[in-house]
């Protein structure tokens, strides 16, 4: 009896988990909304500050984007599309990587998630 419990309760959570992920997934199929998370980098600087200050400018520019701007600018999304919007919740991280004259550089990296409908 306790394995049978187990293991409906381990199939319940697969099922749910798997739905989950399925958000994630583009269903294309006419008039729906898509949500997708994107990235977009700055040119690389001599210090974090101005990487961040980069990657803050970069997300200013891309939320005063017109819809057409952004699809061009981002890429990847197709232009047939009724509108490209920034969602809330974008941030900014610093990647930093060492050249091989062991200066360091730092690159501003912008987390943004887009809506569009297609």
């Amino acid at each position: 009896m306790k394995l049978i419990k187990k293991s409906l309760i381990a199939s319940a959570m697969v099922i749910l988990s798997t739905q989950a992920f399925a958000v994630n997934h583009f269903h294309h199929h006419a008039n729906e909304t898509y949500f997708q998370d994107e990235v977009v980098t700055t040119v690389a600087a001599d210090t974090k500050a101005a990487a961040y200050e980069l990657g803050l400018n970069k997300l200013t520019d891309l939320k005063v984007a017109t819809p057409s701007q952004l699809e061009k600018d981002l890429g990847g999304i197709s232009m047939q599309t009724a509108g490209v919007y920034i969602e809330d919740g974008s941030y900014i991280t610093v990647a930093e990587k060492m050249g091989a004259d062991g200066q360091m550089l730092y690159t501003g990296v912008v987390h943004l998630s887009i809506t569009y409908s297609e």
